[in-house]
């Protein structure tokens, strides 16, 4: 049997098995101590009770060294996600997101397909109308009743005569042409309405038409710009145009410039009897380079201008083709350039039915400052050409002033030296308003003194929105032009020309 003592100690220590767990779970207040088993000195070390291990897969229940609390269990760590799921995660996202973009893109282009306007891609189209006011004064010298009985055609003058007048008329009136009009010159008028459509179906084609509704002098549509175009990028900056057609002669740059963008309703003298039409028909590459700095003309045209007699009944005269270059650099604050054109011109005869061609060439400078100079107003634009010509004028506003006729053909044509120039300034005045002041000079026969016509035209205009303007001028000119062995007569005209434009370029 054994002891006492012995079997105490064993009693104790089965009771701290049995209640251990529990108070580690529900953590209740501290017991009193038992009492000393006997056998044991009070020298002894307390007995530590015993805790028992965690069950498998169990966290080991926290402890205190303190004895005054408990810590908190700690989360197991997780686990490390692997780097090829998150991979493979992200391209699987993508991979939705390019499928939702690629329905996305099917589905537009088949509504793209169904709708009528598909068939129009790439066609843009755009419009601009000027009608006028016009009112012209004449001395006698200039006066259309002035030596001609009224006999001559519309916008044909009598330069030969001496400005004597029909008894009992005056310079300004009215009197009868032989045509059933009459020599008024003070009337409203549509002096441009421009339709022109483009169609650019891809980046290396376009096509151009241009169609004046009614042009002056006739009531029927009229064909102004015809031109079909391959488009070639030499890169990004350089572009290239092979255009073919009826196009605006490229040999200057008021001869290319939109009427719609010139605030002068008409171009100058010297332009306007080279150029009657402005345009020819052939072929014409324009070259872009230099962030558009750069533009060049390479042109071969037929050398009959629009405007000319038989510019739509039989286009050239003769085998011969005339040619233009062209180029101007655009530093930003100016710009330069220079033009050159060689051909050849013809004269008919139709009494004796005899005909001959002669040279024909002009050479021209242009340059430009436009600089906005004080900000308050805006952009200041001053322009100004001119060119030394032999045999240019077309004979469409002066009869004499082309190559002498070939009645006699042992007769060698005179040549005929001419020179041309003008000056222009542009002015805004803020948002609204803008002015305008221009001299331009045209002499047809240098050889001979006193044989030129000069104008001063006075602009003013407003700006009645971006799409909209109004432009008033006054213009004085001054037209000593002669025919060989005739004396200058000093012709006068006051011109006040009021327009309205109106226009749609999207």
């Amino acid at each position: 049997m054994k002891s006492l003592p012995a079997l105490t100690s064993f009693s104790a220590f089965v009771v701290a098995l049995a209640v251990a767990p529990r108070a580690l779970a529900d953590d209740p207040p501290a017991l009193p101590a038992p009492d000393k088993p006997a056998g044991l000195r009070d020298a002894d070390p307390p007995r530590v009770p015993f805790t028992p291990l965690p069950a498998a897969g169990q966290p080991a229940a926290p402890t205190s060294e303190s004895g005054t609390g408990l810590a908190a269990p700690a989360a197991p760590p997780a686990p490390p996600a692997s780097d090829d799921a998150r991979a493979q995660a992200r391209a699987e996202a993508l991979e939705r997101r390019l499928s939702d973009l690629e329905a996305k893109v099917r589905a537009e282009e088949a509504e793209r397909a169904k709708a009528p306007s598909s068939m129009l891609k790439g066609l843009s189209l755009q419009f601009y109308v000027q009608p006028q006011f016009l009112t012209v004064v004449t001395n006698a010298a200039g006066s259309v009743n002035g030596g001609n009985g009224g006999l001559l055609p519309p916008g044909v003058r009598s330069f030969g005569g001496t400005g004597a007048l029909p008894t009992g008329i005056q310079p300004n009136d009215l009197t009868a042409r032989g045509d059933g009009s009459t020599t008024n010159t003070t009337f409203f008028r549509l002096r441009r309405t421009r339709l022109k459509a483009v169609f650019e179906p891809a980046s290396w084609v376009r096509g151009t038409l241009v169609l004046d509704a009614y042009p002056i002098g006739s009531g029927t549509t009229f064909a102004r710009d015809i031109i079909a175009t391959g488009i070639v990028h030499w890169s990004d900056d350089v572009v290239t145009d092979f255009n073919a057609g009826m196009f605006k002669v490229p040999f200057s740059y008021e001869l290319t410039q939109s009427s719609r963008d010139r605030p002068f309703i008409e171009r100058s003298a010297g332009t306007r009897v080279m150029f009657p039409g402005e345009r020819d028909t052939g072929v014409w590459i324009h070259t872009s380079a230099l962030k558009k700095k750069l533009q060049t003309d390479l042109a071969v045209i037929n050398g009959l201008t629009q405007g000319e007699p038989t510019f739509s009944s039989l286009p050239d005269l003769d085998r011969g083709k005339d040619l233009v270059l062209h180029a101007n650099y655009n530093f930003g604050p100016a710009d330069l350039g220079a033009g050159f054109y060689a051909g050849t011109g013809q004269r008919v005869d139709v009494k004796d039915l005899r005909f001959r061609s002669f040279r024909r060439w002009a050479v021209r400078a242009e340059g430009g400052v436009h600089h906005t100079f004080v900000k308050a107003l805006g952009e200041t634009r001053l322009l100004g050409e001119l060119t030394f010509s032999q045999n240019m004028d077309r004979g469409t506003t002066y009869a004499f002033d082309v190559a002498a006729s070939p009645t006699n053909p042992a007769v060698t044509p005179r040549d005929l030296p001419e020179h041309a120039f003008f000056v222009r300034l542009e002015q805004d005045l803020g948002r609204y308003l803008f002015a305008g002041l221009r001299f331009d000079q045209y002499a047809p026969d240098t050889s001979m003194t006193d044989n030129a016509v000069s104008s001063t035209d006075f602009l003013l205009g407003v700006n009645l929105g971006p799409k909209m303007r109004v432009g008033a001028e006054y213009i004085y000119v001054l037209d000593d032009v002669h025919a060989p062995g005739a004396n200058p007569v000093g012709r006068e005209f006051h011109i006040v020309s009021t327009y309205v434009q109106i226009r749609y370029d999207p």
